[in-house]
């Protein structure tokens, strides 16, 4: 193939073409300077010798600065063929290896619209028209910037207020900057501490809604020793404060106990935070001062459930043995000797079904706590398969919670979908316990009602040609739970295919 051949070729086809043209062919400077018209692609399939050539890298870079990633080292560091990158493709700045670049292109460089300003020299991150122009393209530029002015940070702050840490304080001083901030976003406030120490500023974060309990950390440090301001928080933000308030203060016994008796339920994006939280507080001020406090422990186990096994483990014994404590606690961490006590034990099941499984054997045989487990058992019927054989076999209870669950499987709710109307049942038959997933009649029934229960049968029925038969005619896709036995009976197919089942043959 001859060069007009191939150039006719790339006229006809476009430069994607290049990458198939003979390997000589691809050494031919002419060829590659035509197919790097319209793309740089071609850079990656010429020879090597073109590679590092210059005017083939300035023909490529004018599409996209990654030719350079091609191109050696050395190159990348020559200032003055840096320059002429950058006057053909400003985003070359993030491959060229030399800073030693002209002012005009520095300049240039900052007005991209890139958060470029961090490849530059310090002498021009310190440069006022730099940096202003390089904020003013693009905010992020800002963390990069060594000159600060109002303009600049104004225009910062029409993107973002989180850049504030690393303004000048004199700048953070100037009125307007302080309203745009604000403006932005109330919790702003954090980086002009010289405000926190104005009692209108606050009381207006006080009032504020857009503020938490974590306001208090916002305050000055003289404001956060301060009792009256502390309580005050307390009052309006709930008791978590306490947390945020200067160490001085949490061995005054008195305002500890205002604060823990004053918690407010928060919603919390991530549980994470409510647990951190709990954590700080025990850390900081209930075991160094008050874990010898019952009355304080007590309340502070009521407010922060989710580390009371924790603060349990750190108890003298005398507090393990005290009663009101070990029913805030989980029954599997109390002491030994507390369990048999009964007024724990029937809290205990109240407030978790499985620990009845736990329970001293004798206590399993109250009929106080069998009353309380019955009674309670709608809240989790599942747990009825962990509980001991006497009673998952008796059959008085296994006719109660059949009433129950059969009761139950028939409240039905309407649910509007696509613009019609749906079943669903209140409970599925997959939370039920064992013998009633086993048990044809009430199943029917539970398919019947919420055709997505035929999942959840047992594989005592799975295996039952005659429950299945009756479960197909209700719904035909309760095919799919047939045991592999029936999933191969030729009646059983044919009959689940008539009603409109799909069925996949091996």
């Amino acid at each position: 193939m001859e060069r007009n051949e191939a150039l006719q070729l790339l006229a006809k086809y476009g430069a994607n073409y290049y990458k198939f043209l003979p390997k000589e062919l691809r050494k031919d400077k002419k060829i590659l300077l035509t197919a790097l018209k319209s793309k740089w692609e071609p850079l990656i399939f010429a020879d090597r010798s073109l590679k590092n050539d210059k005017e083939v890298i300035l023909s490529a870079v004018k599409h996209s600065a990654k030719p350079l990633i091609y191109v050696k080292n050395s190159l990348k560091k020559d200032s003055e063929f840096a320059n002429k990158l950058l006057n053909v493709n400003v985003d070359c700045i993030k491959y060229i290896l030399t800073q030693d670049i002209s002012y005009k292109n520095a300049l240039k460089v900052a007005e991209s619209s890139q958060p470029y300003l961090k490849y530059l020299k310090e002498e021009y991150r310190r440069d006022r028209k730099i940096a202003s122009a390089a904020v003013a393209s693009n905010w992020q530029n800002i963390f990069y910037a060594l000159y600060f002015d109002k303009d600049m940070i104004k225009d910062a702050l029409a993107h973002s207020w989180h850049f504030l840490s690393i303004v000048p304080e004199y700048l953070k001083r100037e009125t307007e900057i302080i309203k745009l901030a604000l403006a932005k976003n109330k919790w702003a406030i954090k980086h002009f501490t010289h405000l926190t120490h104005n009692k209108e500023i606050i009381a207006t974060l006080l009032k504020s809604s857009g503020f938490d309990y974590r306001v208090l950390e916002l305050l000055s440090p003289e404001s956060r020793k301060d009792l009256y301001i502390v309580k005050q928080v307390i009052d309006q933000k709930g008791g978590q404060a306490i947390a945020y308030a200067d160490e001085s203060l949490y061995t005054d016994r008195t305002l500890v106990l205002y604060a823990l008796t004053r918690f407010r339920d928060y919603y919390y994006f991530d549980n994470a935070e409510a647990n951190k939280l709990a954590l700080k507080i025990f850390k900081n001020i209930i075991l160094p001062y008050y874990i010898n406090d019952s009355e304080i422990v007590i309340i502070f186990l009521r407010n922060n459930s989710t580390i009371r096994e924790l603060v349990y483990n750190y108890l003298s014994a005398v507090l393990k043995t005290n009663k009101d404590i070990c029913m805030l606690v989980p029954y599997s961490v109390i002491a030994e000797n507390m369990k048999p006590d009964i007024d724990i034990a029937i809290n205990a099941v109240k407030t978790d079904l499985a620990n009845f499984a736990l329970l001293p054997d004798n206590l399993q045989r109250d009929k106080r706590l069998i009353d309380v487990l019955l009674e309670n058992l709608p809240r989790n019927f599942k747990v009825f398969d962990t509980l001991p054989d006497f009673i998952k076999n008796d059959e008085k209870i296994k006719q109660h919670v059949l009433e129950i669950c059969t009761q139950k499987i028939k409240e039905t709710y309407l649910s509007r979908s696509s613009g019609g109307k749906i079943m669903i049942s209140q409970i599925h038959l997959s939370n039920l316990p064992m013998f009633l997933r086993e048990d044809e009649k009430f199943c029917l029934t539970a398919i019947q009602i919420d055709p997505t229960n035929f999942t959840a049968i047992s594989p005592k029925l799975a295996d039952s040609e005659d429950f299945m038969r009756k479960a197909i005619k209700i719904y035909p896709n309760s095919f799919y739970m047939c045991s592999e036995r029936l999933s191969q009976n030729t009646e059983i197919r044919e009959l689940a295919k008539s009603l409109g089942c799909k069925i996949y043959d091996k």
